[in-house]
């Protein structure tokens, strides 16, 4: 009966390790992003962490007071986890104005990797409670941390795939934080023998229901209005209004996706016209694919030429924000939305097209294995002969530039005709960059049924040139070799300061809590 306790317990603690891990990841990325920088400090401290309590719990566990340890370990782990949601977020807003890398292993450093290091004195600790001799403490290693190991995979589904999605992190980290304290209430009952685990279990549950999100508490102060609040696949998705602008705004992990005039109901952006301005030149009727939906601008032009119009995006919560708060319901109903990944997409579909456009972001970065010659020849694959592919892809321009000339590159190695779009970039800034790529080097435009352009966007439609540009000196990327996020380090890094001090701090400052 002992031996079956605690190995219950091993595998709790292991599937909360897992747990805490993605919860501390997502619970950084309204602040700093899920970039590269992110997930490596995150994988390091929760390996660092963990090696320190491995380095513990064999220490403790020689002490004769290994449950009375492993109990405290678990119920400390389990409040630290039950007000994570609160005083995570104090941690990293004091670190804003930090260097990023800084501030990203600052606030790792104190609000889940104490968490870590207590956990991980668990597995050793329960060795030595399970063990009976020398002779069996392999055996019982073994069985011990595949027992939690077990428990961290069962969790990195519930908790990834279930649990975040749909009941956002704070409810996500007090429930795992209530795991483990009926953890600790299992090894007190089995060492006290009396009903004092009994009161633990009841705390779990009263704070549990006292912190129960309110997902109807809707923040509104005197210029922003925000309007939703939710955590899924593709990160913290938050909806504004600003007042004082007259515009609505689309946000994953506060960096903004789409930007709508609450007069007109069309974007404020100029490259969503620029991509419609360029797609004119198919006749009505022409079938487009467009992967990313945001909050559904670009599709919106789409419609207004008379496109038959196909959305492919990850996350289906992009369709149910953009029919509720961008589109009119006419023009939702003629979309057709596919919940997929566009790659997958691509390579199931049996329909070709006329147009496909790439207007994709993954909070301040691209998703590289979309940009691979991989990828571009299956988007190759499923345009007509006549058909062409735009990329949406905000970056610096510079020439020579390792990132247009990679992506120029391999295009053409995917079978691509590249043009560099004229967005009349300049040099050394970061600006909206967009490539043309034709299955022919022979490019006809007519340009007799442009757009209309909303009054106070600034967008020239006369300059329908393309930019003479040498991607001789990139490097082609392939599935095996995506090295996108490593060339783009710069701009990722800049995207997330400047969405720090021109989104993230002033809806700190004004009283927004991020979960």
């Amino acid at each position: 009966m002992k031996d079956k306790l605690f190995f219950l317990i091993a595998f709790i603690e292991g599937g909360c390790v897992l747990g805490t891990e993605l919860i501390s990841a997502k619970m950084i990325a309204p602040f700093f992003g899920s970039s590269l920088y992110v997930w490596s400090v995150v994988l390091a401290l929760t390996l660092a962490g963990l090696t320190c309590g491995y380095f513990l719990g064999g220490i403790l566990s020689g002490k004769g007071q290994s449950v009375g340890f492993l109990t405290f370990s678990l119920a400390a782990a389990g409040v630290l986890l039950l007000i994570m949601p609160w005083w995570s977020q104090l941690i990293m807003s004091s670190f804003l104005q930090l260097p990023l890398i800084a501030a990203i292993f600052l606030s790792a450093l104190l609000f889940f990797f104490p968490i870590l290091v207590l956990l991980g004195t668990a597995s050793p600790l329960i060795i030595g409670i399970v063990s009976k001799d020398a002779s069996d403490s392999g055996k019982i290693s073994g069985i011990v941390y595949g027992i939690s190991t077990t428990g961290g995979i069962l969790f990195t589904f519930l908790v990834g795939l279930y649990s975040i999605p749909y009941l956002g992190l704070r409810l996500s980290s007090i429930l795992c934080g209530s795991l483990l304290l009926f953890a600790a209430a299992l090894g007190l009952t089995w060492h006290t023998k009396n009903r004092m685990p009994v009161l633990l279990c009841l705390a779990s549950i009263s704070v549990f229901l006292v912190n129960y999100p309110n997902s109807d508490d809707k923040y509104q102060g005197d210029k922003i209005q925000l309007m939703q609040q939710q955590s899924g696949i593709q990160g913290q998705l938050m909806l504004a209004e600003d007042r004082n602008l007259n515009n609505r705004s689309l946000l994953i992990d506060n960096i903004s996706q789409t930007n709508m005039d609450l007069a007109t109901r069309r974007s404020r952006w100029p490259y969503v016209y620029r991509l419609a301005t360029f797609c004119s030149t198919k006749p009505k009727g022409s079938k487009v694919l467009l992967a990313g939906l945001g909050g559904g601008m670009v599709a919106k032009e789409l419609l207004r030429l008379g496109f038959i119009v196909d959305v492919v995006d990850i996350d289906k919560r992009m369709m149910q924000i953009a029919e509720e708060y961008f589109l009119h319901p006419d023009e939702a109903m003629k979309i057709r939305f596919f919940e997929d990944d566009i790659r997958h997409h691509l390579r199931s579909t049996k329909e070709q097209y006329d147009i496909l456009i790439y207007d994709i972001s993954l909070s301040e970065g691209q998703p590289s294995h979309l940009y691979t010659k991989e990828a571009f020849e299956n988007v190759h694959s499923v345009l007509f002969d006549d058909g062409f592919f735009l990329i949406h892809f905000p970056d610096f321009y510079e020439d020579p530039s390792q990132v247009l000339s990679s992506l120029g590159k391999t295009l053409s190695a995917g079978n691509f005709f590249p043009n560099l779009i004229n967005t009349n970039p300049r040099q050394g800034q970061l600006c909206e960059l967009m490539l043309y790529a034709s299955k022919s080097s022979d490019i006809v435009f007519n340009f007799n049924r442009l757009p209309v352009i909303p009054t106070g966007v600034d967008f020239d439609q006369s300059d329908q040139v393309f930019l003479a540009y040498s991607y001789e000196g990139g490097q082609i990327m392939y599935d095996d070799k995506p090295i996108l996020d490593v060339l783009r380090t710069k701009t990722v890094q800049l995207f997330r300061e400047n969405s720090i001090k021109s989104v993230l701090q002033p809806l700190w400052d004004g009283g927004v809590q991020f979960y």
